[in-house]
This record gives structure tokens, C-alpha cells and sequence, in this order.
């Protein structure tokens, strides 16, 4: 970390918010990089520009963070799609690019650690190959000096205690955040534990900063972070989904579509993107709570970034293009459209 740049344990301690943007694997899936099924991040192997670019974007809308594009991208996973003898150069080009990027805007350089999918605490082999596996991702992150790594999306209170015991053995602060996709209505990880104990543990185990990421949008995912906020008296994170859930579908595994009926995951997702009153909402909430490391994950886009960091009273370069609709050619003094295109004005709502 550069000498220069405030770190985010400095910047808890100062009290300030870190505006979070992540979501890579969904963004450059829409723009046709990315592959559902895997979701391995195989761009950054055969298309890197495009991942940088997502990442100048982010920065550009008024993330606070670049993330080192590394979700998913383990041994096991790399397996998968047979490209394993890749993974060395998967992680080290998604570190040099986050990195790149963060050296040239000044915000803090991060990397992602997932799921390793082997966790099982009843088979010691499952147990030891897990540690494995997230020891060989956090090395590359301490290699290229990352100002903390978020180990994300976890299911497991157990998982999450190997990679933060991994994280403190190269002495780097983790935002750890476990996934909230208990249906049973007890809120539980996988392992057994009340998401609000597995986070007290995590914090008295020495996380820089705990919450909950992923699973579920604004609307479900609120009730919950506003519950733990009770148990959880340090820093608190919650980055959430890009899509609308409801009480009714309460994560993205339960959406449907609004047509067909059908479940929505992962193909049609773009059926419940949120709008950007729905952020500007959420944002408002997570003020109030006193939320300390805020942002979107999957479903994530630039958009989406600035509306919350604007909320959160920034004016990063993507504030230029905010929009103004007493500009419109229908609405306001600019009105050119004359009484010809009235009716039409009222009915999208640019009436004068």
C-alpha cells in the first residue's frame, strides 16, 4: 500500500464510509464477456481490456475501491472448465490490472476471495483442501500488496474463520461478508450459526470489517443489516444485489419471471433490475443505520455506483452526466416542442 494512501482500517477508525462497487461477473456477462454456469472470470484470461475498462468505469462512477477481478478463480474452479493450467496467470493479470487501476486514481486496491465449494468441517481432507485453496488465493493478493482483500459470498461461518486466520497470517485486513440465503426464516449459515453470531465471531476474531453481501436486493436484504447493527458495534458492510427482491421472493434463486412464471436464476435476471430510486432508498437506509462499507455486488453497474455515492454526498467525475430532465425538449423553459406534442408530454410526465 502506498505510503500516501489512507487504509481502510484508518479510514473506519475516522469514521468514513467506503462506497464498495463490485458485480464484475454479472456486468460483463450482460456485455457478452462472461459465461453463466462457471462464472468463472475467464475475461480476464481472454478478453483483460474489457475488465479494466468495468473497472475505470466503477472508479469513474465513485467507488472508493478497485477489486482485483479474482471471484471464483481458485484451483478447483479453474478445473471446472479446464483451464487449470491458467490459473497462475488468471490471478496475476487480475491483480496488475485492480492494481494499475488503483495506482493511477488513488483509491484503495483490493482483491475478492469466494466460496471454495469443498467446506465440509465433518471430512478433515474437505477441511485441509479448502485452507489450501484460499492460502494459494490470498498469497497472490499479500505478492501484489492489496490494501485489504474481501473474502465474500460465504455460506459458512467456518470458511470464513479459515480465510480470516489466512488473511492475519500476511498481516491483511479483511472485509468479510457472508451470504444471507437461509429460507428457512432463522437466518442461519450453512454450518448452524445465527448470521449475527457467525459476524460477532468474525469481528472478535479480528476482521476489519463484517456484513453481509449478495442473495438478496435492497428491499430484503435492509431488515437484516439493520438487525445485526445491534449485535455488530465496529465496522459493518453490506453490499447487496443489483436486482428487486421481495418478502415474497426473498433472493435471487426464488425471483421469477413476471411473464412465465418460470425461475428467473441466472438467465433472466435483467427481469428485476432495480431502479434508481430503489438506490438512492437503499443508500438512505444504510446512512441511518450507520453502515460503514457500502455498495453493490452482483447485478452491480456504473450507474448504479454513482447513485449511491452521490447519496452518500460525493460528486465523483460521473456526477457531470447525472440527468436533467428540465433539459428535456418537452419539459421546463427549454420547452421546444410547442402545444403539438402536449398530450404526449403529460403522459410521460414532462408537462411544464
Amino acid at each position: 500500500m502506498s505510503s500516501q494512501k489512507k487504509g481502510i482500517l484508518d479510514r473506519f477508525k475516522d469514521g468514513e464510509v467506503v462506497i464498495a462497487a463490485e458485480g464484475y461477473i454479472m456486468e460483463l456477462e450482460r456485455r457478452g464477456y462472461c459465461k453463466f454456469g462457471s462464472f468463472v472470470p475467464e475475461v480476464v484470461l481472454d478478453r483483460p481490456e474489457k475488465v479494466e475498462e468495468l473497472a475505470r468505469e466503477l472508479v469513474y462512477a465513485g467507488a472508493d475501491m478497485c477489486q482485483a477481478f479474482t471471484y471464483y478463480s481458485h484451483r478447483e474452479k479453474m478445473k471446472d472448465i479446464g483451464r487449470e493450467n491458467e490459473f497462475e496467470t488468471l490471478n496475476q493479470r487480475a491483480h496488475e490490472i485492480a492494481k494499475k487501476v488503483a495506482e493511477e486514481t488513488g483509491v484503495l486496491f483490493c482483491s475478492g476471495v469466494g466460496t471454495t465449494n469443498v467446506y465440509d468441517p465433518n471430512s478433515p481432507e474437505k477441511m485441509q483442501k479448502c485452507e489450501e485453496l484460499l492460502r494459494e488465493q490470498i498469497a497472490f493478493s499479500a505478492k501484489y500488496g492489496v490494501d485489504y482483500i474481501c473474502i465474500e459470498t460465504l455460506w459458512d461461518y467456518g470458511e470464513a474463520s479459515i480465510a480470516l486466520k489466512v488473511c492475519k497470517e500476511f498481516n491483511i485486513p479483511a472485509v468479510i461478508t457472508l451470504a444471507p440465503v437461509d429460507f428457512s426464516g432463522e437466518m442461519k449459515t450453512f454450518d448452524g450459526y445465527k448470521l449475527g453470531d457467525a459476524l460477532k465471531l468474525l469481528e472478535d476474531e479480528g476482521a476489519a470489517c463484517v456484513g453481509l453481501n449478495c442473495a438478496r436486493g435492497p428491499e430484503t436484504i435492509i431488515p437484516l443489516i439493520r438487525d445485526i447493527r445491534k449485535q455488530i458495534k465496529g465496522p459493518l458492510a453490506c453490499v447487496c444485489l443489483g436486482y428487486k427482491t421481495t418478502e415474497e421472493e426473498c433472493t435471487w434463486y426464488m425471483l421469477k419471471h413476471p411473464r412465465t412464471g418460470v425461475k428467473s436464476f441466472p438467465m433472466n435476471l435483467l427481469a428485476h433490475c432495480l431502479g434508481r430510486s430503489d438506490l438512492e432508498w437503499y443508500a438512505k437506509e444504510l446512512k441511518d443505520i450507520g453502515v460503514n462499507y457500502v455498495g453493490m455486488c452482483c447485478g452491480n453497474c456504473p450507474t448504479y455506483t454513482r447513485t449511491i455515492a452521490m447519496e452518500f454526498g460525493r460528486t465523483p467525475p460521473a456526477a457531470k452526466y447525472v440527468s436533467d430532465l428540465e433539459k428535456n425538449s418537452m419539459k421546463g423553459a427549454n420547452r421546444t416542442t410547442g402545444d403539438r406534442y402536449a398530450a404526449l408530454g403529460e403522459f410521460m410526465g414532462m408537462a411544464i
